[in-house]
């Protein structure tokens, strides 16, 4: 009877022992230790509160530090805005499996690059450097000088030729009495020449004039980033995505 009851508890236990070992082989895999969330992204950014959008085969958007828990899988276009700062922008692949830290550090604008842009286009280095309403009023107020300009420089031509159109009547006129009445002509085709001068300086000085003043204010008075922005950033590990705008690098880092 002992010999039943032992040979009955050992293939039960045979048994169970195969089973656990089926379903230990037939569970799926997901290459991550304890804690890890499958397809997990933390982005961080120095300084932090950056705007970031990701652009692949779903759109994300959020603000770092910010982490996606959900299993993100293919290529993203990444771009991180924020105010003071050059736009940071990469491409980057997910697995939909590893749990991926990206980090980069922000780029701050500069009063040099601001002024380069408004040398080129007025109101550009305003728009640069955030200020929109600023950037788009210089470059009204430049445009409508710079049209001012051209029609009324266009008009002093045509005075020109009016004026010397009278001294040649007035040349070529052979009796006393209409050259009196042609030498009024040339007077008055002259003054109206002296005035379509006029409208053109007063034209060129108001184009200088906002030039200078949008190339002056982008240099001079340039915002730069907000004060207490640049704070600073914690610990961080894992895979490790850098670089600014104009180079990149991936590694493993551990940041303390």
């Amino acid at each position: 009877m002992t010999r039943w009851r032992s040979f009955i508890v050992g293939s039960a236990i045979a048994v169970m022992t195969t089973t656990a070992a089926a379903q230990d082989d037939a569970a799926p895999s997901t290459g991550l230790s304890g804690g890890q969330t499958m397809g997990s992204l933390a982005v961080r950014s120095d300084p932090p509160g950056a705007v970031v959008r990701a652009d692949g085969p779903i759109r994300l958007a959020g603000r770092t530090p910010w982490t996606l828990s959900r299993g993100l899988v293919g290529t993203y276009e990444l771009k991180a805005d924020l105010k003071g700062y050059e736009t940071w922008k990469r491409t980057i692949y997910l697995d939909g499996v590893s749990a991926d830290t990206l980090s980069f550090r922000l780029s701050p604008k500069t009063a040099l690059r601001a002024g380069l842009r408004s040398m080129i286009v007025p109101g550009w280095g305003q728009r640069y450097s955030d200020q929109r309403t600023k950037g788009t009023l210089f470059f009204i107020g430049s445009a409508l000088a710079g049209v001012a300009w051209v029609v009324s420089d266009q008009i002093y031509d045509r005075r020109i030729d009016d004026l010397n159109d009278a001294k040649d009547a007035y040349l070529e006129a052979e009796q006393v009495e209409l050259q009196e009445e042609l030498w009024g002509t040339v007077e008055r085709e002259r003054r109206r020449a002296s005035n379509a001068y006029d409208d053109r300086e007063i034209a060129s000085f108001a184009f200088i004039g906002i030039y200078l003043a949008n190339l002056l204010d982008s240099l001079l008075l340039f915002p730069g980033p907000s004060p207490g922005m640049h704070s600073g950033t914690e610990g961080w590990g894992g895979l490790h995505i850098f670089g600014d705008s104009n180079s990149a690098g991936v590694g493993m880092a551990v940041h303390y």
